[in-house]
């Protein structure tokens, strides 16, 4: 009897393989493992316990000593709980760079829409060293100082205006005004009152 000869026949790749215990295991490729991590990640919560949630992405979590900012899950941005200089500047970077909306930071931490749109102006303009700048020092009363209020005054008493008198003295109209309004200067009538003269009602 001639012998029929056997072909062996390779499985199809695409068909599931068997494991020993009977049941079949799927083959998944690296690309698709690596897609199905991505796509579980996405799904899964990226707000820590106990968090505040700015967004689905982002959240802070807060007590009296410390700010810490979450993205996906991880630690980002961390702050002093009264260090506004870095809110301001973790907020505007938070919105550049896509983590969350100007609209999430308002409504989360109850901020006016004004300073978070000048932060990330400031942000965009100047980077993160704009936020660090020396303030310039403050221009109001203290240019009046005691001898400046003695020459203003005795400058008005000689019934010289108020424009002259800041020119002379090297001030702001501005803040001579507020000096005679507040009552550290006075300003003499320049007009008597004469009995000659009928009174206009």
């Amino acid at each position: 009897m001639q012998r029929e000869k056997h072909r062996t026949i390779s499985e199809p790749k695409h068909l599931p393989k068997e494991k020993k215990n009977g049941t079949f295991l799927i083959e998944i490729t690296k690309k698709q493992r690596e897609e199905g991590a991505t796509k579980q990640q996405i799904i899964l919560p990226c707000i820590p316990m106990g968090a505040t949630e700015i967004n689905s992405r982002v959240g802070v979590w807060r007590d009296d000593q410390q700010w810490t900012y979450f993205l996906g899950g991880h630690p980002v941005y961390s702050h002093r709980a009264d260090d506004r200089r870095m809110f301001r500047l973790v907020t505007a970077q938070l919105i550049e760079s896509g983590g969350c909306r100007q609209v999430d930071i308002i409504r989360t931490f109850g901020v006016p829409k004004r300073n978070v749109i000048r932060a990330v102006n400031k942000l965009r303009q100047e980077g993160v060293e704009g936020f660090f700048k020396p303030r310039p020092a403050r221009q109001g009363g203290t240019v009046l100082t005691p001898p400046v209020l003695a020459k203003a005054q005795s400058l008005l008493d000689e019934h010289h205006s108020r424009s002259e008198v800041a020119k002379e003295l090297g001030v702001k109209y501005d803040t001579l005004r507020k000096a005679i309004n507040d009552g550290r200067l006075k300003e003499p009538t320049h007009l008597q009152f004469q009995p000659n003269h009928p009174v206009i009602r």
